[in-house]
């Protein structure tokens, strides 16, 4: 008895948008194995396996967004890394208008987290190349 394969058509848009999911489940799952739970960089916590951050023991209110980018930044403390490299790990691609959407959300993210967002001490902005995370 021979068996019949369905397959489900779907838009190459659609796979996609499948494959970034699985790329964004997969580095989500790499910054909370990796490593210890917690994440401490002077007054900066992360608890990967609840999902939060904390700075001087009072939660953040962080988007999502915000989040897996300070995720990727404490994975990288001490590393440039360039703007391409954060876009294609967070958005799955690396097109002009995601740069555009990683100065914003890195800026929002730096009014939470620093003090004086002029003399930054967690990221860096290494200008035409990226950011890093300082090590405090």
């Amino acid at each position: 008895m021979e068996k019949i394969i369905k397959w489900k058509s779907f838009s190459v848009e659609e796979l996609m948008a499948r494959i970034r999911v699985a790329q964004r489940r997969i580095i989500n799952a790499e910054s909370s194995e990796e490593g210890a739970a917690v994440f401490k960089n002077g007054d900066l916590e992360i608890d990967y396996l609840a999902g939060i951050a904390y700075l001087n023991n009072v939660e953040l209110s962080l988007t999502p967004m915000e989040y897996k980018l300070l995720c990727l930044l404490a994975k990288n403390v001490g590393k440039v890394l360039t703007y391409t490299f954060i876009t294609k790990r967070i958005w799955g691609n690396s097109l002009e208008s995601d740069m555009a959407s990683l100065r914003v959300f890195m800026a929002s993210l730096r009014k939470k987290i620093e003090v004086d967002t002029a003399h930054p001490t967690y990221i860096q902005t290494h200008i035409g190349t990226g950011y890093r995370m300082l090590k405090l």
